[in-house]
């Protein structure tokens, strides 16, 4: 199993008519004012190739990490019988970020072998610093 692309984005949006999906405001950097946070609506599309060795249902799991802490573990099962290549659309709800630093999403197969992961970084946003106020004039 190998995965072609795997990104984190706000929002996928599948069309009824032609089965295409866009992938809207992909999840590069997150910068908050605090933490902990959470991010209300996250969505990962993978794309995967079954290999000649593959069972019929090779993914086992997501695990997201927030650097070493794992904030999610949780089944993603995938059926490939009779097909070599399918997307796989996970929607995620209400995840929480703990501390900056990096946020890894990977996808395992049963054995706990990596088949694809996605990783970007959080920060906190710098405070704004004034350094002068100009009054109107009268």
């Amino acid at each position: 199993m190998k995965g072609i692309l795997f990104v984190a984005a706000e929002k996928v949006i599948q069309s009824t008519d032609t089965n295409q999906i866009s992938v809207i405001n992909i999840l590069e950097d997150l910068v908050t004012e605090s933490y902990p946070f959470v991010i209300q609506y996250l969505n990962l599309v993978c794309y995967i190739e079954k290999e000649k060795s593959d069972e019929d249902e090779p993914i086992s799991k997501l695990i997201i990490m927030n650097n070493e802490k794992e904030i999610v573990n949780t089944s993603a099962k995938v059926f490939l019988k009779n097909i070599e290549k399918t997307r796989l659309i996970i929607n995620l709800n209400g995840i929480p970020f703990y501390e900056p630093g990096d946020v890894k999403f990977t996808l395992y197969d049963k054995i706990n072998k990596e088949i694809a992961s996605y990783k970007i970084k959080t920060s906190l946003r710098e405070k704004i610093k004034v350094t002068s106020i100009n009054e109107p004039k009268k």
